[in-house]
């Protein structure tokens, strides 16, 4: 699953060190909004992941800025996409393939509804991976 909102608040204007990329207080962020989780932020080599733990629930949370080129009166967009760590069918290989890992709604709704909730935040839409 897919999650885009577009936000002024989190920096895509400064020089990035070459080889880094915009997201990172996007991802400090949403894992600060996440208190009933188990959270840590790392650097890829595709933009910034929240790894995310709750009871039986293991996931990565894949920020990124999708363009920030694509500029409005809202801000950039920027990215989340959900992977499920404990979808038994290679998650890792889906990151970027053809065959997403499923979400469970429930977690899906949490983020939107954190987005929904947070000041800023404006055209949220989800989509599946494709």
């Amino acid at each position: 699953m897919l999650i885009s909102f577009r936000t002024r608040q989190f920096d895509s204007e400064s020089t990035l060190p070459e080889d880094s990329y915009y997201g990172e207080d996007v991802a400090r962020w949403l894992a600060s909004q996440l208190p009933a989780w188990s959270t840590s932020v790392i650097p890829e080599d595709w933009g910034w992941a929240v790894t995310a733990r709750k009871n039986e629930y293991r996931y990565i949370f894949g920020v990124y800025d999708h363009d920030i080129n694509d500029l409005t009166d809202e801000g950039v967009r920027w990215i989340v996409r959900i992977f499920n760590q404990k979808d038994d069918t290679n998650w890792f290989k889906k990151l970027f393939r053809d065959t997403p890992p499923l979400a469970h709604n429930e977690v899906v709704s949490e983020l939107v509804q954190i987005l929904k909730e947070a000041e800023g935040i404006a055209a949220i839409s989800t989509a599946p991976l494709e």
